[in-house]
């Protein structure tokens, strides 16, 4: 037998998500199975998280609701996922998202998330 969890129940889990602050980072190695998830976050001189605003689409799902762009990345930079944080430094981990093939900036440039492009859901 597999039993469910009432949408209620899955509801209030996202009002929890929702009502967070919720810090996006672009990182080179997935955080969920790193000893310490900060030390996968890309740096640079001018790198800094972005504060995401957030969309309520279902009730078990949450939308970035605006477009997102980190400016400058440092040549030989490697995007390999994205990461959601409760601060803007340090801070615990809310979630990952992992590309399907890291992108290589040899140059350098910015990496963008467009909105409506990154989602949050329960993945019962």
């Amino acid at each position: 037998m597999n039993g469910s969890f009432a949408t209620s129940l899955l509801s209030s889990w996202m009002d929890d998500l929702e009502s967070r602050t919720k810090w996006m980072a672009l990182v080179y190695s997935d955080p969920m199975t790193a000893p310490d998830p900060l030390a996968v976050e890309i740096i640079g001189t001018v790198y800094a998280r972005q504060l995401g605003a957030w969309v309520r689409t279902s009730p078990t799902l949450l939308t970035l609701d605006q477009a997102i762009v980190w400016l400058n990345l440092v040549p030989g930079t490697v995007v390999a996922g994205v990461a959601g944080f409760d601060a803007e430094f340090n801070g615990n981990l809310l979630f990952a998202d992992m590309l399907p093939q890291p992108q290589t900036y040899s140059a350098g440039g910015n990496y963008a998330l467009a909105s409506g492009q990154f989602v949050l859901g329960l993945d019962l």
